[in-house]
């Protein structure tokens, strides 16, 4: 799940570079274009993501990767395809749960 959603998000954050960097140069854009699948799964991904990233062992070493590591890559991978729309989810989880006890 996570590692399928990263992959598809770090492709299509590839192509749209791909695409501003063609754009800003004015040389012709690839013919491959983006499905949108990130922006579309977002609604859905989000919750999950959260509730991985939620799931922390306090021992855990900041070099290894664990589900909570792997979560939060996935999330930077979205932001950067779907910016604004991952950002208005996030935030108010990070806003309810800022202040709570456990939140690591």
């Amino acid at each position: 799940g996570i590692e399928f959603w990263s992959t598809v998000a770090e492709t299509e954050a590839d192509l749209k570079w791909s695409h501003q960097e063609a754009e800003e140069s004015g040389m012709t854009p690839p013919d491959q274009k983006s499905c949108n699948f990130t922006q579309a799964a977002i609604s859905s991904l989000i919750p999950s993501l959260w509730s991985c990233l939620s799931k922390q062992n306090e021992d855990v070493d900041d070099e290894e990767w664990n589900l909570a590591s792997a979560a939060g890559c996935c999330l930077t991978k979205m932001s950067e395809v779907a910016g604004d729309s991952v950002v208005k989810m996030v935030l108010p989880l990070v806003e309810g749960n800022i202040r709570n006890k456990d939140w690591r």
